[in-house]
């Protein structure tokens, strides 16, 4: 149990940075197994974690309620975080058909609408595509696949902690 606040936030700090050490890792093992096995141990390990964070960051609110955000701030943060995830997911659909979406750039004179029709992505994740900064190719799958898995268990504590009121 704990029963320092301070002590409370430094547990969040160190979950958040296992998590970075842990994408590392993931990295690592993805560049020495097969795809397949890759995806299955991704799910596994994704899984795991989950259940470790939330655990933890359960035992935390239970101690100091106070941390915890309230229902209002808990309903933003959910549609917040399910505009990010349509857009991870727009970005994670264009890097795998990268040669299409870049041959659609190119070579539409209304590129937006063509990717919306094209991957029936909706105005917003479209315009994503169109005003990134870095060229599609250099963006990590992995790293957007992380993203996603990271916004998926935020998702699910806070619909957790939503039916609790």
């Amino acid at each position: 149990m704990i029963h320092n606040k301070a002590v409370a936030m430094q547990l969040i700090d160190i979950l958040t940075e296992a998590n970075a050490d842990l994408i590392e890792s993931v990295k690592l093992v993805k560049d020495n197994c097969a795809d397949s096995d890759f995806n299955e141990y991704r799910k596994n390990i994704g899984k795991i974690i989950g259940r470790i964070n939330t655990d933890i960051i359960d035992a935390i609110v239970k101690e100091f309620p106070e941390l915890e955000p309230d229902e209002e701030t808990a309903r933003k943060q959910m549609i917040i975080n399910a505009g990010r995830q349509k857009i991870i997911d727009s970005l994670i659909t264009a890097r795998q058909h990268y040669e299409k979406v870049n041959s659609i750039i190119a070579q539409s004179s209304e590129p937006r609408k063509s990717l919306m029709t094209a991957f029936s992505f909706s105005d917003e994740q479209a315009q994503a595509i169109l005003e990134l900064k870095v060229p599609l190719d250099q963006i990590s799958e992995q790293l957007l696949y992380d993203e996603r898995d990271r916004l998926l268990l935020e998702h699910d504590h806070l619909e957790k902690m939503l039916s609790k009121t």
